[in-house]
């Protein structure tokens, strides 16, 4: 016997007793700045996944897909009304491939600081280059930008579940002289402290499909010189790696894989050979995940927690420092959206020897504690916690830290696993 019930995007199929589920091989990156964009019509860019600063050179914001599929359902919001009085004001948002406007566009208007495009949608291909571009209209209130784009894997035809990593060194050059550390997922400066470039692991997978691409050559017209790029775990190679030498700017490893597991910390290293030219590093790599359909986000920064006062960070950056303001580190979802489970690890342990220290750790979306938080006490430096939490359409996010009993300030990495809420969910008994 067959019972169908329907609730909102819900759709529950009953029948006999066997089960199975279904959700969207996506990943949702998420972006936000903390910069107010430019006013006066200048053509800037932005990262789309990451907290970067507007820039207004391209290949400073771009970052490589490391996986074919199908871009849509863009959101931004400024933190501003862009009315100012006079006439109309305006900040257009536009998604770049390869460095072309596509078709996904939308304009934050007056009074609306918020926009999207929910309805057009451009194919990509692994290895191309994505950002987003804004431009300004009629001198509009200065604000700073959050928001958030899908990208949907048709590699394999959907059906390996892949989900993307994506980041970039940011602006500034990888060393020509010096091993650096890149973190897999964001816009960060490229770093010789590797316990700043990681991400921590909300999920257990598969990493594999490296794509590195440079803004130009290494070549500096003596001898031969090599930028070599290498995926760590827990700060020791695996097999993932590849290598940019002279005549090219890009190279990647689609043969190698390696599993991951909850708990763990994945870098990129890079090591030059013979003072190559400096240059920005764009990177990406999948994350097949055990459970179907979800995708990872992390936030490291080496800004101490306070010890007395809540803070807040956001869901997906490198280096950004704690807020006791919610409104200044949270970011706007897109699509709606689930999370699922939360990881932390700290550099120190709460203890200071006198009675019990700890921090809670706590997602937050619309200003409210409802997603899955955990809590690091005394000689632990670790915590974890699988509560999941299903948030509408358009809602801010941000990560919540809150001390007791004055602990031992501490370094904080934080990832969480999530998946995009399909418009069916399909449960067959």
């Amino acid at each position: 016997m067959l019972h169908i019930y329907i609730r909102s995007n819900l759709i529950l199929f009953l029948l006999f007793g066997l089960a199975s589920n279904s959700f969207a091989n996506a990943t949702m990156f998420s972006h936000g700045n903390g910069t107010s964009l430019a006013t006066d019509g200048t053509v800037q860019y932005l990262a789309l996944n990451g907290d970067l600063g507007p820039v207004t050179v391209v290949s400073d914001a771009e970052m490589v897909v490391p996986v074919s599929g199908v871009l849509k359902i863009l959101y931004s919001r400024v933190s501003a009304n862009p009315n100012n009085g006079g006439g109309t004001q305006s900040y257009t948002f536009t998604v770049r491939l390869n460095g072309a406007d596509t078709a996904i566009t939308c304009a934050a208007s007056e009074t609306t600081p918020t926009c999207s495009d929910v309805t057009n949608e451009v194919s990509v291909v692994a290895g191309d280059l994505i950002n987003l571009e804004v431009v300004s209209s009629g001198t509009p209130t200065a604000g700073n930008q959050t928001g958030a784009l899908n990208l949907y894997s048709t590699s394999s035809g959907g059906a390996d579940n892949s989900t993307a990593l994506m980041g970039i060194s940011s602006s500034v050059a990888i060393s020509a002289t010096v091993t650096n550390y890149l973190a897999p997922m964001t816009y960060g400066d490229p770093t010789t402290v590797e316990g700043d470039a990681e991400l921590l692991v909300a999920a257990d997978g598969v990493l594999k499909n490296f794509y590195i691409a440079l803004d130009g050559d290494p070549d500096n017209g003596a001898g031969t010189q090599s930028y070599a790029f290498t995926v760590r775990t827990n700060e020791a190679n695996i097999s993932i790696t590849c290598t940019v030498s002279d005549g090219s700017t890009t190279c990647t490893d689609l043969t190698n894989t390696a599993a991951v597991t909850a708990g763990q910390r994945v870098s990129i290293s890079c090591v030059p050979a013979n003072t190559p030219t400096v240059r920005i590093a764009r990177f990406g790599l999948v994350f097949v995940p055990d459970i179907e359909g979800l995708f990872l986000t992390g936030m490291l920064t080496n800004d101490d927690l306070n010890a007395t006062t809540v803070e807040y960070n956001r869901r997906l950056a490198q280096g950004v420092t704690w807020n006791a303001t919610e409104s200044a580190r949270d970011t706007i979802t897109g699509s709606a959206v689930v999370v699922r489970t939360i990881y932390v690890q700290l550099t120190v342990a709460p203890a200071n020897g006198a009675g019990t220290q700890s921090f809670a750790f706590q997602t937050r979306f619309g200003a409210v504690s409802n997603g899955p938080g955990c809590t690091i006490e005394e000689a632990a430096t670790t915590c974890n916690s699988t509560t999941e939490y299903s948030s509408p359409t358009l809602t801010q996010v941000a990560i919540r830290a809150t001390p007791a009993s004055t602990p031992a300030v501490s370094d904080a990495m934080i990832g969480l696993a999530w998946y995009i809420r399909p418009a069916r969910r399909v449960f067959v008994e």
